[in-house]
């Protein structure tokens, strides 16, 4: 916003001028004979007055009236957010609520558009031709449906709080210089502490009374001034008037947009109804992903159907094992996400599950990586989990674990016992079951054993 610079800057960019009394004075070669002027290295120029400095703010803020109502519009938006978001008595939506809606609004809409990466693999039938982003903001409005609509509420309050952030005091550029009998009316007026100023060529010279050091003497009303340059330049004074503009917007935005105020306080208030019910379940499931709340915590997962994995030293055997969340656990804290896996979060057997009996156990998956914690990371986690749960049981996963047999020990239990606790079957057997197959690795393409990524 005004990124092209003020009247202030505009004019100093033009020619040179003058400012006393709360109003521009442009510098001619011709004008009125009595009226005020400027002498400079012994030539006089007349100062022609132009409006006061408030009709000039005032033209400021017309001539970009539609670039005014965008940012007002977008402030009293932003400021809005950050108020609410600043409350203390809103800490657990720091927490559980700002995780949920990280989850929400970012994480689940980016599994959706990536799950035809592992579309035959997960099982998922027709994708669809919506976005992730339209899905879940379909899902979440259809939740606000029921809900009832908010009242007009009493937001005196949070204007208050909006207009306290915003300091409507303009400080002068410098307290020595200027008039402080007359209380300027103006924003430049204020800055300039209703001093009267010579701009010419990005120098600005203070006009004062009783001193001649530069041979720029001007008069108004009588009074001869005598102009200092100042340490200040042009872009002190025009970055001083830029801010004191904004700021006055901002203000004039929180009244005069005080309708869409109460308008987001509604929205605010159904969001976070929504937020809320979805919070109180223990889980919310699209298709095969979705999430299960456990406390503060949230396991956001890609269930796997059934599957059968081939035995990585008898191919001819494959192996059952049931359905599998395999997830990523999500929590908020000081406003921050982190995730932390990959989980599955029902109790299963299998070889890299250290219990069986109890859900929320972690992967072992031997070759570690790091993922960060945005809604994109989170998700390439969940898929790479995926993969090394059900084709990570390779020769080389073998040879870590000590020996090249059905006794290899997983977390201490020889292999044998987990892959064969839900019985063995052909592949044809386990095509006709309806099971996905995984962990085939060529085993004629190596002599020593399956080919594999581990």
């Amino acid at each position: 916003m005004l990124e092209s610079g003020t009247f202030f800057k505009r004019f100093a960019s033009l020619s040179s001028f003058a400012i006393a009394n709360e109003r521009l004075y442009q510098v001619c070669s011709d004008g009125e004979a009595d009226g005020p002027f400027l002498e400079l290295e012994g030539e006089r120029f007349a100062l022609v007055p132009s409006p006061t400095l408030s009709q000039l703010e005032d033209l400021e803020a017309r001539t970009r009236q539609k670039e005014v109502f965008a940012f007002k519009q977008e402030f009293v938006i932003e400021a809005f957010q950050q108020e609410i978001r600043s409350r203390s008595e809103i800490e657990d939506y720091r927490s559980v609520t700002h995780a949920l809606e990280f989850i929400l609004y970012e994480v689940l809409p980016t599994m959706i558009d990536t799950a035809h990466e592992l579309g035959e693999l997960l099982g998922v039938g027709d994708i669809g031709t919506k976005t992730g982003k339209e899905v879940m903001d379909e899902i979440v409005t259809k939740e606000l449906k029921d809900i009832e609509e908010a009242g007009d509420e009493d937001i005196s309050g949070l204007k208050q709080a909006i207009l306290a952030r915003l300091d409507e005091r303009v400080a002068p550029i410098d307290p020595r210089i200027g008039d402080k009998e007359q209380k300027p009316t103006s924003l430049l007026g204020k800055i300039i502490n209703n001093g009267s100023m010579y701009i010419s060529h990005g120098v600005v010279f203070l006009l004062e009374e009783g001193k001649k050091e530069h041979g720029i003497v001007a008069q108004f009303d009588g009074r001869v001034l005598h102009a200092t340059p100042l340490i200040i330049g042009v872009g002190a004074v025009e970055e001083r008037l830029r801010e004191a503009l904004l700021t006055k917007w901002k203000r004039e935005a929180v009244e005069e947009f005080e309708g869409q105020l109460k308008e987001l306080g509604k929205g605010d208030k159904r969001r976070k109804a929504a937020l809320e019910r979805f919070a109180d379940r223990k889980e919310f499931c699209y298709g095969n992903l979705g999430y299960i709340r456990e406390q503060d915590h949230f396991y956001v997962y890609w269930e796997m159907p059934k599957f059968a994995m081939q035995h990585p030293l008898k191919p001819e055997q494959y192996h059952p094992f049931p359905p599998a969340k395999i997830s990523v656990r999500i929590n908020s804290s000081h406003g921050e996400i982190h995730s932390h896996g990959p989980y599955v979060a029902n109790a299963m057997v299998h070889p890299t599950l250290k219990d069986w009996e109890t859900p929320y156990q972690h992967i072992c998956i031997l070759t570690q990586r790091s993922f960060g914690n945005s809604a994109f990371d989170i998700v390439r986690h969940i898929s790479y989990a995926i993969n090394a749960f059900t084709s990570g049981l390779t020769i080389e996963s073998l040879d870590r674990h000590g020996q090249r047999d059905e006794n290899a020990p997983y977390f201490g239990i020889p292999l044998r016992k987990s892959l064969y606790h839900g019985g063995q079957m052909t592949r044809e057997e386990a095509v006709q079951q309806g099971y996905r197959i995984t962990n085939e690795w060529n085993l004629e393409g190596r002599a020593d054993g399956p080919k594999g990524t581990r």
